[in-house]
């Protein structure tokens, strides 16, 4: 499984994917600290399963991002999923409209985070 990991937090990339890489060890965590030229940087990198997007990235906003991202791969082989902090319920209905596959909300610990990625991405669980 391919995953790629948008945030502008380096902290927060680092503990997602040392958390991904317990629950997945054979998986590869890709990282982008941003959204900029992001056709062109998925161009570069293999086929992802997964892409999980930060609620809250700058300069391009998690909504530019996603209205990118949904024109240029495909919904049935690429989940795209929200990882926030928070957001209101009009931005998650915002974000869903446009092409989140779902949205899950950062973990208040490692054990609970890696729980988090366990649960949805049950359906890998195989990789």
């Amino acid at each position: 499984m391919n995953v790629l990991i948008i945030d502008d937090d380096s902290d927060d990339i680092a503990i997602f994917c040392e958390a991904f890489h317990e629950v997945f060890p054979r998986a590869t965590c890709n990282v982008l600290n941003h959204c900029v030229n992001i056709e062109q940087v998925l161009k570069e990198l293999p086929a992802q399963d997964v892409i999980f997007l930060d609620g809250h990235i700058h300069p391009i906003s998690s909504q530019e991002c996603l209205s990118i991202l949904t024109k240029i791969i495909d919904p049935k082989h690429t989940r795209i999923i929200i990882n926030t902090g928070s957001v209101s319920p009009t931005e998650a209905d915002g974000l869903l409209a446009l092409g989140a596959s779902s949205i899950i909300y950062k973990a208040s610990s490692y054990e609970k985070l890696k729980e988090i990625i366990a649960i949805t991405l049950a359906d890998y669980s195989h990789e």
